[in-house]
Formats: C-alpha cells, structure tokens, sequence
C-alpha cells in the first residue's frame, strides 16, 4: 500500500469504490476462487488492487476470515 498512498492521499471506501464493477471473482477449482479488488483511487480510478484466493475445500463454513490476499499492486 506503500506505492498507492505514495501516489493517492487517500483510498475511497464510499457506495460507488465498492460496486460490483470493482470486483471480480473466478472459480479457480472445486470450492476455490480468485478474487481481485480494485483498489478505487480518489480521482475515480483503480489502478491498483488486491489479489486474493478463497479456498473452501477443507472446510465450508470457516469462523475466520476467507480470503488469503496473495497481492496488492498496481
């Protein structure tokens, strides 16, 4: 997050940073999935974001949190 907030002051959490259209998910196998954010910057852009993977396999309804973040880049 470095490297975003060196280029952005701040990072937008309001309605339209969390539409749908900011958001993608793949199912990588059986109860496994991509998951990419993007990271909406205060200009309306989203240049940067977070790679994560959910992997359901072992355990279907976990107490903790699901994603594994594997990334955040530009």
């Amino acid at each position: 997050m470095v490297g975003h907030f060196a280029e952005f002051d701040r990072l937008r959490f309001d309605h339209a940073s969390r539409l749908t259209e900011h958001s993608r998910i793949t199912e990588t196998g059986d109860h496994q999935w991509q998951v990419t954010q993007r990271l909406v910057d205060p200009e309306g852009e989203g240049a940067w974001a977070i790679e994560a993977q959910v992997d359901l396999r072992e355990d279907s309804a976990p107490e903790g949190p699901l994603p594994n973040v594997i990334g955040i880049a530009e």
